[in-house]
């Protein structure tokens, strides 16, 4: 550690006026960063050690109040040097394209390029302006900011510093929610009053009947005939749950809405071109004896272009179009028959027409989805 002196304190504050980083005096001066902070330790001790303490800008005191005394020079000459800037603005060089630009002498024409020239004319061989034998750069002017405006004006007046300001108080650990801050009075509760629901209009639902009582037939019953066997079956025309809601309505005496004598029910009959979804049943079973058949689907491997890639194949030749290739891979891949005809039926494209697609049309179908399949072809 270096012997402290007040010549080599002197220094160190003379040189935080102009830089105020600690580090970088201890390094002019030959002194370890921690043997400074050694130093600020002992001065602040009381009463002070004598040793520590010199005089320094006609003021005698402690080595920690230099220290401090020459980082606010430092902060005052900042200030001013951010003041005047904020006032008239900044000077910064001119760079282009990753080149530093030097200045141009105003009396040379900008026409005149010939070395030799300018060396006979104005003892030089370029047209750069030169200061004691160095070239000037070339610097462009900068207007201040207005933010660095306002940031000075608000160092030094309180009209210009910001006014809003916010505080968030944590008021216990874990504890999480919005503190009214204040003492607000607390609002009364609402009081809903509720009104009891009168007696005739009781929602209590009765006892499910047994099955027994459910078939028996009661007087208001009204009787349903089935046209296909004859026989009568009771239907009651309201149950005690539906009697006993808050909504229901009884008829009116006479209105039609009240079903009285036999009801006819109403039995479809199915035709020979239902399908299935519609008459609930094999169509091939219901429909009748002397409906004609729907000729079966051709096969795929009668297609022309089938025939002739399979031709093709048994001779060794190659295919003569794309499609035909994809025809011939289809044939000699190892597929079933069921997804080898799928694939083939989407390699030909020839096999709808307009009346097989209307075909399919009906009972939930898509026309392409479940249109018959039919094949052009010999």
């Amino acid at each position: 550690m270096s012997k402290f002196t007040s010549e080599i304190a002197v220094s160190i504050c003379e040189f935080l006026t102009s830089h105020s980083v600690v580090l970088d005096a201890c390094r002019a001066h030959g002194v370890s960063n921690s043997s400074f902070w050694v130093w600020i330790a002992r001065s602040r001790k009381e009463p002070p050690d004598k040793m520590f303490t010199f005089t320094w800008l006609e003021m005698e005191a402690p080595f920690w109040q230099h220290v401090q005394n020459a980082k606010r020079i430092y902060a005052n000459s900042l200030l001013d040097t951010v003041t005047e800037r904020a006032r008239h603005g900044s000077e910064r060089a001119v760079i282009y394209q990753g080149r530093l630009c030097y200045a141009m002498r105003d009396d040379i024409p900008p026409d005149m390029n010939d070395p030799d020239i300018l060396e006979m004319l104005y003892d030089q061989r370029d047209r750069y302006l030169r200061v004691d034998g160095r070239l000037v750069t070339l610097t462009e002017h900068v207007d201040s900011p207005v933010a660095l405006q306002l940031a000075v004006l608000a160092s030094q007046f309180e009209a210009f510093q910001p006014h809003s300001s916010q505080s968030i108080e944590v008021t216990q650990r874990g504890e999480s929610g919005v503190k009214i801050v204040g003492d607000p009075a607390k609002p009364e509760p609402i009081q809903i009053e509720h009104t009891p629901v009168k007696a005739e209009l009781s929602n209590e639902v009765p006892a499910t009947p047994t099955p027994e009582e459910a078939i028996q037939p009661t007087s208001e019953a009204s009787m349903v005939e089935d046209f296909s066997t004859g026989a009568e079956t009771a239907v009651d025309p309201a149950s005690d749950r539906v009697s006993s809601s808050t909504f229901f309505k009884p008829a009116p005496p006479g209105s039609s809405k009240t079903p009285t004598g036999t009801v006819p029910v109403f039995h479809s009959e199915s035709l020979p071109d239902d399908p299935v979804e519609i008459v609930g049943a094999d169509a091939a079973a219901t429909a009748p004896a002397d409906a004609p058949m729907k000729a079966p689907a051709p096969d795929v491997m009668l297609h022309v272009s089938v025939r002739a890639a399979k031709l093709k194949l048994h001779k060794g030749e190659r295919a003569s179009g794309a499609v035909e290739q994809q025809i011939m891979n289809a044939l000699k891949l190892n597929l079933t028959p069921e997804a080898r005809e799928r694939r083939l039926h989407e390699l030909v494209g020839s096999y709808r027409d307009a009346e097989a697609r209307s075909e399919g049309l009906g009972a939930g179908s898509r026309p392409g989805k479940n249109a018959p399949v039919r094949l052009v072809g010999p």
